[in-house]
């Protein structure tokens, strides 16, 4: 079944807007529902359900009104919302998986969660470490401002770190991965150390060529 998402927000926005509510019904003289009453919560009417033929019970009756007040246009466009992220992120875990060469989205989910993994140990690691050198701190009587300057450097060194790791391909992942975790970020260091190495070969060469 194909929804018109597009007329349906545009018919959500022209309705009454906010939150619309059951609120009474009517009984004949007989003691029979007729129909019940859709209000906005604010009071107002809005709608009517009927009991009629099609209607088989007082009780389905209800519930038509129950749902026709559910399906407001305030729960209306936040369901549509809700379905333009969920496409967003599949669109996200289609554009990973491309990137990366995954053959399936197994290979993806898979590669995905070792990644979180890594990205949770490092940061648990980081924050045992942070613990430690607190505990440490005042053991020793050290102020909270005294080593400001390292702990900024710590934190600026982590965040490259990060942008590096996430700039790379799943290769670079596995590895860092596979590295024990008190060993993560010289394994980080080293590699970002010898790529810039091998850039500020090629722009050495690239210079002495120029000036040849």
């Amino acid at each position: 079944m194909n929804i018109d998402r597009a007329k349906l927000r545009a018919l959500a926005q022209a309705a009454t807007g906010g939150q619309w509510v059951t609120e009474g019904e009517h009984i004949n003289q007989h003691g029979h529902l007729l129909h019940v009453y859709v209000a906005h919560e604010n009071s107002g009417m809005i709608a009517q359900a009927f009991a009629n033929c099609r209607v088989k019970t007082d009780a389905e009756c209800r519930a038509n009104a129950a749902f026709i007040a559910s399906a407001n246009p305030a729960n209306i466009l936040a369901l549509l919302a809700e379905i333009e992220r969920l496409h967003e992120h599949k669109q996200h875990l289609v554009d990973l998986r491309e990137a990366h060469g995954f053959d399936c989205w197994a290979a993806a989910l898979v590669e995905i969660d070792r990644v979180r993994a890594a990205n949770e140990a490092l940061s648990s690691a980081n924050d045992a470490r942070r613990r430690h050198l607190d505990n440490a701190k005042l053991a020793a009587g050290v102020g909270p401002f005294d080593d400001l300057v390292t702990t900024v450097e710590a934190l600026r060194q982590d965040a490259q770190r990060y942008r590096w790791l996430k700039l790379q391909r799943s290769r670079a992942w596995k590895e860092a991965a596979d590295v024990p975790m008190n060993h993560t970020d010289a394994h980080i260091d080293a590699a970002m150390a010898a790529e810039a190495d091998v850039t500020d070969r090629r722009d050495n060469q690239n210079l002495t060529n120029q000036e040849e």
